[in-house]
């Protein structure tokens, strides 16, 4: 009887066995580039809770340098986002988890946006392949908290990069960056005085006839920094190590802020 016993849950465990859906087989791809396309994934791992899952989602984010723009561990949701090259905008991935283990994955291209199924499969399943349960999962999620670092760029690069964001949605600029640290290299416009501290602005357009409505680039310097900045000429080459405060939309100017602005 025993023997029985045993055959019949080998059985029932290689049946269970064949019903598992792998991550690459259940992607599916919906609509077309006329209408917009989404892509989605899942995987299920047994054990898993949906605050771990979460934070471990968003390690793995991190490490692929990644934008984390919300995220709801308890309520088992995140929003991340690869950031925008010189090819397309920013991709945004929706991650939801649930009680029974399962990490879902789901990315909309707008309009007239193409991608290739292929890479978008293996880029979404190597993502959530890395999902564990137990201690290696707690490990993974503990390193979410890990020090940013700054993003290097030049001002007039950071200006051509927040225009192009801005005109597919503005108000995604204020979560993408937050909490981000910058270090700009550009060179000196004007420095001004703004309640009670000192802020420089960068060059931001070179061989440009129309100036109108381009992002300005400001930093907001430290406390510590006024005879940094007092010292500073137009025209001056400068590298500023700041946080992001701030991004003012206006009819006409857009400004790109950082404080606690420090000389590098």
């Amino acid at each position: 009887m025993k023997s029985g016993y045993a055959i019949a849950a080998l059985l029932l465990f290689a049946s269970t066995s064949t019903l598992a859906t792998t991550c690459e087989e259940s992607f599916k791809k919906s609509g077309n580039p006329f209408t917009g396309t989404s892509y989605t994934a899942s995987v299920t791992v047994p054990g898993l809770s949906v605050d771990s899952a979460i934070k471990q989602m968003r390690a793995i984010a991190v490490n692929k340098k990644m934008d984390v723009l919300n995220e709801d561990a308890a309520g088992g949701s995140l929003l991340i986002e690869e950031p925008s090259t010189v090819t397309h905008k920013p991709l945004s991935f929706i991650i939801t988890a649930s009680n029974d283990g399962e990490v879902s994955m789901l990315l909309k291209l707008n309009k007239g946006a193409f991608g290739g199924s292929d890479s978008i499969r293996q880029g979404m399943c190597e993502m959530m392949a890395q999902v564990r349960a137990g201690q290696a999962g707690e490990a993974l999620a503990n390193q979410a908290d890990v020090a940013v670092k700054p993003v290097e760029i030049s001002a007039p690069r950071l200006s051509d990069k927040i225009d192009f964001e801005a005109k597919d949605n503005r108000a995604a600029i204020g979560a993408r960056y937050a909490g981000k640290v910058f270090l700009i290299s550009g060179t000196s416009a004007d420095v001004r005085k703004e309640d009670g501290k000192y802020v420089v602005v960068f060059k931001t357009i070179f061989d440009r006839d129309d100036p109108v409505g381009k992002t300005r680039v400001l930093c907001r310097m430290a406390t510590n920094q006024t005879a940094f900045a007092l010292s500073i000429k137009e025209g001056d080459n400068l590298k500023l190590t700041g946080n992001f405060d701030t991004f003012d939309y206006g009819a006409i100017d857009r400004d790109f802020i950082l404080k606690d602005c420090k000389a590098s």
